[in-house]
């Protein structure tokens, strides 16, 4: 999966160094397909400290966006993929 050859390319919550830039997202795309980049961009733009203590729970897991500040409850395959990741 490319997704996981690339998850940090953007850095991560507790890994500060990006490769890349998100704002080169459509170069990242370009190399790696669209879907597994919406995918490293997730992992990237998680913020653990609110996202990892929601999961596992009955309620949805919030979503926050480093990044942006963004909120959202992500769909059930998004947060799948994000845990096999940080597995």
């Amino acid at each position: 999966m490319l997704a996981g050859l690339c998850h940090a390319a953007y850095g991560t919550d507790g890994f500060a160094t990006a490769l890349v830039s998100t704002s080169q997202r459509t170069q990242v795309q370009t190399v790696i397909g669209t879907d597994a980049e919406a995918i490293v961009y997730f992992y990237a733009a998680c913020d653990r400290g609110a996202f990892y203590p929601a999961l596992g729970h009955d309620d949805a897991p919030v979503f926050r966006d480093r990044f942006t500040a963004a909120q959202y409850v992500p769909d059930e395959a998004a947060v799948r993929t994000f845990v096999e990741l940080s597995d």
